[in-house]
C-alpha cells in the first residue's frame, strides 16, 4: 500500500518547484489561473491541491505531477 503525503508536504514540494522554476506566487498565480490567495493556501499546508491545479502547477513549472504530489511510479515500486 503507498503512503499518502500530507497537505503540507505536497506544498513544500510545490512551493521547491515554483522555486526552481524561478517563479515567484504571482507569477505561478497568472501561468496557472490560480488565485494567488489559493496558491498561498496551497503551499503553506492549508489547503489541499485538486488535481486540475496539480496538473496546471505541474505544466507552469516543468514539473510532473508525481513529482509535485510525491507520488511514486512504477519504476520506484521495482
Amino acid at each position: 500500500m503507498g503512503a499518502t503525503m500530507a497537505t503540507a508536504d505536497v506544498g513544500t514540494l510545490i512551493e521547491r518547484a515554483n522555486l526552481a522554476a524561478g517563479l515567484g506566487q504571482r507569477a505561478l498565480a497568472d501561468a496557472t489561473g490560480i488565485s494567488q490567495s489559493t496558491l498561498s493556501r496551497i503551499i503553506g499546508g492549508e489547503r489541499r491541491a485538486k488535481l486540475p491545479e496539480v496538473v496546471a502547477i505541474a505544466w507552469a513549472t516543468g514539473q510532473t505531477v508525481a513529482q509535485l504530489t510525491g507520488a511514486g511510479t512504477a519504476a520506484d515500486s521495482v
